[in-house]
């Protein structure tokens, strides 16, 4: 059995309810005030079976004009709307207002009931069928059933009954999403049960004994203790079932209109991306307008903020940014009715593109383009194409594709099927990193920026940037995803002719050190000086004080030292230099010497075996003991020894 529901739509008194009553043997007005006033306030629930034992949910939704909010509660969640218009009026202002709302709310499905039909002669019914299809024509009712039905007598009834049959066999139903979705359009309290809560199924199922959240709030959990669909008592509702559900804790006030329920909890905002649609013959909308919004049964007031044009005119669509008043757990294609804030109007309708976005301060081309994109691939039915792109255009930075399948709610293989087709827009390394291509070429752009800058600083190196020096640039952290993203790059970089792989670092392609003969002749100067302190240790401020003499910078003086150190030139340690040149010397003497000395020598003896000042031999052992080549303990009687390691006696 399918899961369907109908509604009615069309002018007050033109015989919605009474139509209802006709089908399904229920009187949809139950209050005393619909009763005295004659017309339906609140959204009338009940259900017809036909021949084939199919069961449609109805819902009777108002068609007095101050009650057009009541109205889109009830249509949101509709299949087949029934398009109701009295034979005996013709098309009202109100049919005009709801056939609007039933295209801007994407009911895809409809019937067009011509009712009391027994109040006017033949003549007068073709005539109304006539003008009623010059009416629908351009709407998702053009090509829909007139069907002329008389209430009283239950003319037509039979030929109403075949076309619901009709649409129940080609109705193709669509796969819900996981989530159970509920707008509660009632809450009342059944003695000795406690809070019951009735809606129409937005989307997902629910069992009886499973939680469910009441949105927005804070976070509490209710569980289902029973519950109804069509007055009989069920295990299980889903999308398209007209349910009652029985609450455990729930209080009632807890409860405000425009709640709904739902298994998982939905973030709530204030700030939603928007396609919309202006109704025809409705007034030049600006830049920024005040509004009232609504979607199911929430509703509030908002400003609502055109992104991709100056102004929007009647019968045009546009993409905007809507600044919500009451907090909104709407989700991606959720549809919506805005009505001018004097609640007079309905203006127009759309559909949500971004329930999180960003705060757009600044319209440009390319916001309007991606924004634009997205809300084609959704009217185009390319939902998680939109998915992806949303969530990944946000942040500048790359994601892991377990990251979104937890967030699109998709496999793995099903995403990377979808970004087969998004090559242009979509980053995808090794089928597990995905980066918005826009933010992927920021990063490519970036590598190469950082590398001009580092060769133009240090323009007498052969060698580039680290990995791990471009990785700190990044600000993005250091989890293994960056790595790994930043090694795809750079890789990818390589293959592209952009970058080399010199000497464990990453150069521009084809760069070579400059070093001119002004720049060598500095260089061998500063050379001559490390090598004129023999056996004592480097005075670096001195020699920078005659580099400056020479009109060397302190900062070229830098790069000078940090180039020696680079070819083995010069040698440091905790900020001093030594030429390598002395040092080795030093070196091979000591542990030449050391290897005869089984047991190592004392302090009076390393002296005689390297002579020089003692900074100059503390400086030697410093470096030796730091490059693991000797060791110093201490003996009986506390006098330290020199010993050396057998990584000292493999030099």
């Amino acid at each position: 059995m399918k899961h369907l529901i109908i509604g009615t739509a069309g002018h007050i008194d033109h015989g919605k309810t009474s139509l209802i009553q006709l089908l399904s043997g229920i009187d949809c007005d139950t209050h005393k005030q619909e009763k005295e006033r004659g017309i339906t306030i609140s959204l009338g629930f009940s259900h017809v079976g036909l021949p084939s034992g199919q069961v449609l949910g109805i819902i009777d939704v108002p068609g007095h004009k101050d009650l057009i909010d009541t109205m889109i509660s009830g249509a949101s969640s509709i299949n087949l709307v029934l398009l109701v218009i009295a034979a005996d009026e013709g098309i009202m202002p109100q049919t005009s207002e709801h056939l609007n709302i039933i295209n801007a709310l994407g009911i895809k499905h409809g019937i067009i009931v011509l009712s009391k039909i027994d109040l006017v002669d033949e003549e007068l019914v073709e005539i109304a069928k006539s003008e009623i299809k010059d009416f629908v024509q351009n709407s998702i009712l053009e090509n829909s059933p007139i069907i002329g039905v008389s209430s009283h007598t239950g003319e037509g009834k039979d030929n109403l009954i075949l076309e619901l049959e009709n649409f129940v066999k080609s109705y193709q139903e669509t796969e819900f999403k996981d989530n159970f979705r509920m707008y509660i359009d009632r809450l009342f309290v059944v003695k000795g049960h406690g809070s019951v809560v009735t809606g129409s199924v937005l989307d997902g199922k629910l069992e009886s004994g499973e939680e469910v959240f009441l949105l927005p709030s804070n976070s509490k959990k209710f569980r289902v203790r029973a519950m109804e669909k069509y007055g009989k008592p069920t295990e299980i509702v889903q999308k398209g079932d007209r349910a009652a559900i029985n609450l455990i804790g729930l209080k009632q006030e807890d409860f405000t209109r425009g709640m709904l329920i739902s298994k998982n909890e939905i973030v709530s905002t204030k700030l939603i991306d928007v396609y919309i649609s202006s109704f025809d013959l409705v007034p030049t909308l600006k830049l920024w307008t005040d509004i009232i919004f609504i979607s199911g049964t929430y509703q509030s007031m908002g400003k609502m903020h055109l992104i991709d044009k100056e102004k929007l005119f009647a019968g045009d669509d546009a993409i905007a940014q809507i600044h919500l008043e009451k907090d909104f757990v709407g989700e991606i294609k959720d549809r919506f009715i805005f009505r001018n804030s004097s609640d007079d109007i309905s203006l127009g309708g759309g559909f949500v593109i971004d329930n999180q976005p960003l705060h757009h301060k600044r319209r440009n081309l390319e916001l309007s383009q991606k924004l634009r994109n997205i809300a084609t691939n959704l009217i185009q039915g390319n939902e998680l194409e939109s998915n992806i792109l949303r969530i990944i255009e946000k942040e500048p930075r790359p994601f892991g594709i377990d990251e979104i399948v937890e967030k699109t709610l998709s496999s793995k293989e099903e995403i990377l099927s979808e970004i087969s087709n998004l090559s242009q827009n979509i980053c995808v390394y090794n089928n597990e990193i995905l980066i918005y291509s826009r933010f992927d070429k920021m990063f490519e752009d970036k590598i190469i920026a950082y590398l001009k800058d580092y060769h133009s600083v240090n323009y007498i190196f052969d060698t580039g940037m680290q990995s791990e020096e471009i990785l700190g640039k990044f600000n993005l952290g250091k989890s293994n995803l960056v790595k790994d993203y930043l090694k795809n790059l750079l890789e990818r970089l390589k293959e592209n002719s952009l970058l080399d792989f010199y000497e464990n670092t990453w150069i521009l392609k084809n760069h070579k050190a400059n070093i001119d003969q002004k720049t060598q002749s500095e260089l061998d100067w500063l050379e001559s000086e490390f090598l004129a302190y023999k056996d004592e240790k480097p005075v670096l401020l001195d020699i920078e004080e005659k580099a400056s003499a020479k009109n060397i910078s302190t900062k070229k003086y830098k790069l000078y030292l940090n180039y020696f150190v680079s070819k083995n030139i010069l040698v440091v340690f905790n900020g001093e230099y030594m030429h390598s040149k002395i040092f080795i010397e030093a070196k091979h003497k000591l542990l030449n010497h050391l290897k005869t000395k089984e047991n190592g020598i004392y302090i009076p003896e390393y002296k005689e075996v390297i002579t020089g000042t003692k900074k100059f031999r503390g400086l030697i052992s410093d470096i030796l003991e730091n490059q693991g080549l000797i060791k110093f303990i201490k003996d009986s009687n506390n006098e330290s020894v020199l010993l050396i390691t057998d990584r000292g006696k493999m030099i």
